[in-house]
């Protein structure tokens, strides 16, 4: 993927007006030149579909899809993030309101003297105001409006995202310690094995003490371990369980095997996925929303132009208010320039080009750390899946090494320390085969959040 590095990064540059030449963060040097805002405000933003795009089916794992979405249900960060949603989408409509004319209905009763005498006044009709968007200003904070709603959809999405990789996360490891719970429980049985046998042969007068001793110890550290192990289960079921909303009781039922090593990722994943990630598509909104409102603070600076309209009637009786004679209205333009008004709107709208400005820094940082994230998975997942296949055959190799060690120690060809060393080593390459299998999943965990889904998915 990093062919197309420079080339997407580098269209973070910071401009003014026109183009400017940007050098580029790697490659051949070519500068990169970002035209205009169109670049940005009109492009459509990336397509960011739900959680269950397809990552989570590839593991296998039915029950984990379940938890998800009880998570996804239960979380307060998600509330929050639709909150926002719903707040966006209230000032988008707000903004749009401002471009279409406003109708009143009025109705005044007063009592005065305009010289001749105190005498009664009764109105009641409709008014009506629009102001022409000329130059695009209610136009602009409209669209700038409705970009930041997307963006905020967007997050949501990302914590959509974010929720169900650490709840696969946090089921992965639950798995992976209920599996080391079983193999240290194996090795400690075979270190009270041991004992007994040790201490049969004390018995019989065919071993020393310290022999009783040496086995006595031996099994104290298995069961320390296997007593860490179950704790380590424990916390991992805690922690899930806060994940889920629960009270973290460590009851959960983990069932299962933690899921063989992932298949291997495809050669020559496109760039284009990462522009579906929920913070790439959301930093880019942001920009684009950044471009309307210079636009719209440009806007301001420039005579408004308003329309205002009314009818009704009004008469000093109240009784023949509503006659046909007493109808009354009134049609007037105006045109509203700015003169001065202490350096504020020249102020909002250097704001604006400074917000702008951010928007593109945080969007080129965005997108460095979306291609670091994505390297960083894929240079794990080779590494690990590398070292995993050596710990199997490791694995393999020494459990026909126990087998026959087995079969050696009950013809007496073989001592029991001798039949001891290979059932530890046994153990211990499968606690490190286990280890590198729960962070080769991890991994792809890893990888499928920095790519803002599966393989499969195309933005």
């Amino acid at each position: 993927m990093s062919s197309r590095v420079s080339r997407w990064v580098a269209l973070g540059a910071l401009f003014e007006v026109g183009c400017v030449h940007v050098p580029p963060a790697g490659g051949d040097g070519t500068p990169l030149v970002v035209e205009s805002r169109e670049a940005f405000a009109l492009a459509e933003p990336a397509s960011v579909g739900p959680v269950e795009n397809g990552w989570l089916a590839t593991f296998g794992e039915p029950r984990l899809v379940g938890l998800v979405d009880e998570a996804i249900e239960q979380n307060a960060d998600l509330e929050l993030a639709g909150a926002r949603i719903a707040l966006a989408e209230a000032f988008v409509r707000r903004a749009h309101a401002a471009l279409l004319p406003s109708l009143e209905l009025f109705a005044d009763a007063a009592r005065g003297d305009a010289g001749a005498g105190e005498s009664d006044r009764f109105d009641v009709g409709l008014g009506a105001a629009w102001e022409a968007d000329v130059w695009g200003r209610l136009s602009r904070t409209q669209r700038a409006l409705e970009l930041d709603a997307l963006a905020a959809r967007a997050d949501l999405v990302g914590a959509r995202h974010a929720l169900a990789a650490a709840v696969a996360r946090g089921w992965f490891t639950a798995l992976a310690a209920k599996e080391r719970v079983a193999i240290d429980e194996r090795s400690l049985a075979q270190r009270e094995r041991v004992e007994r046998i040790t201490r049969a042969r004390f018995d019989a007068g065919e071993a020393a003490s310290a022999d009783v001793d040496v086995a006595s110890g031996t099994r104290a550290s298995a069961l320390a371990l296997a007593e860490r192990s179950r704790g380590a289960l424990r916390a991992s079921l805690f922690a899930l369980e806060a994940l889920l909303g629960r009270y973290p009781e460590g009851e959960l039922a983990v069932d299962g095997r933690l899921p063989e090593p992932p298949t291997e990722v495809p050669l020559g994943l496109p760039s284009e996925l990462l522009e579906r990630r929920p913070d790439v598509v959301a930093a880019e909104r942001a920009v684009a929303a950044s471009f309307e409102r210079v636009a719209g603070a440009d806007a301001a600076r420039l005579p408004r132009i308003t329309l205002t309209a009314s009818g009704g009637y009004a008469h000093g009786e109240l009784e023949d208010l509503v006659d046909a004679s007493n109808v009354v209205w009134n049609l007037a333009a105006g045109l509203v320039a700015p003169l001065f008004d202490g350096g504020r709107l020249l102020a909002d709208a250097e704001a604006a080009r400074a917000e702008r400005r951010a928007a593109l820094a945080n969007w080129v940082a965005v997108a460095r750390n979306a291609f670091l994230e994505v390297e960083t998975a894929l240079n794990d997942d080779a590494t690990l899946r590398a070292s995993e296949r050596s710990l199997a055959d490791a694995a393999a190799r020494l459990a026909r090494a126990r087998e026959l060690a087995e079969a050696r120690y009950a013809e007496g060809e073989a001592t029991l320390l001798e039949l001891d060393q290979i059932h530890e080593q046994l153990y211990q390459a499968e606690r490190s085969r286990l280890d590198a299998r729960l962070a080769l999943v991890l991994a792809r965990v890893r990888l499928f959040l920095a790519l803002g889904g599966s393989f499969g998915d195309r933005p």
